[in-house]
């Protein structure tokens, strides 16, 4: 079950509103929120946007330096020129598994600290390179931004167990969500057709 949230922090998720007019980078979007500061404002990553199966070769070369069987998505509009990653700690422990230093946003999903110490823990087997999912860029709000929107109901925030955040389905990651959720209306998102006017 789903935890509806009003104070807006790390490891809180936002479910993108179907009823709301949407900049095409956040249509039916799950966000994951990795920092919020009031003074500097908050920032996320995109996790339901998969880079197609073509690109995910030449992404993984680009960001990585070779290619890895990881998971490569687009975590927003902003700072395309930047890679971020997450490790899906919801799994059974593997043998000698060591996750390099990083800090938990919610359980089973931990943001490492240092891009390169993962790169190196994944080339010297440690960690497995299928639990991390690298992010090109990431979804960002100046201060008070994301406030007004949340007012405006453009989302709603959420706190949910990470078991199933990295670990599941990217397609019908929007849906599954809004259907644990307590909330009939929120259920009646989740069937809600691209084109409203076909309702």
């Amino acid at each position: 079950m789903l935890e509806l949230c009003e104070t807006i922090e790390s490891g809180n998720c936002l479910i993108a509103s179907p009823m709301i007019p949407m900049d095409p980078h956040f249509d039916r979007t799950v966000i994951l929120l990795t920092d919020h500061e009031e003074e500097l404002g908050t920032s996320g990553l995109v996790l339901n946007r998969p880079v197609p199966e073509d690109h995910r070769a030449p992404m993984s070369t680009m960001i990585c330096g070779s290619e890895l069987r990881s998971h490569f998505l687009t975590g927003g509009p902003v700072g395309l020129d930047q890679a971020f990653c997450l490790i899906d700690t919801s799994l059974p422990p593997d043998s000698g598994l060591a996750l390099p230093e990083s800090r938990e946003l919610l359980s089973g999903v931990q943001q490492p600290a240092d891009f390169e110490e993962t790169l190196e823990s994944i080339s010297s087997g440690i960690l497995p390179e299928e639990r991390v999912h690298f992010f090109r860029g990431y979804a960002g709000w100046e201060p008070g931004q994301l406030q007004s929107e949340l007012s405006e109901q453009v989302w709603i925030m959420v706190r949910t167990p990470g078991d199933d955040l990295l670990s599941g389905s990217r397609e019908d990651l929007w849906s599954r969500l809004l259907n644990q959720s307590g909330d009939p209306g929120h259920k009646i998102w989740s069937q809600w057709p691209y084109d409203g006017s076909l309702n």
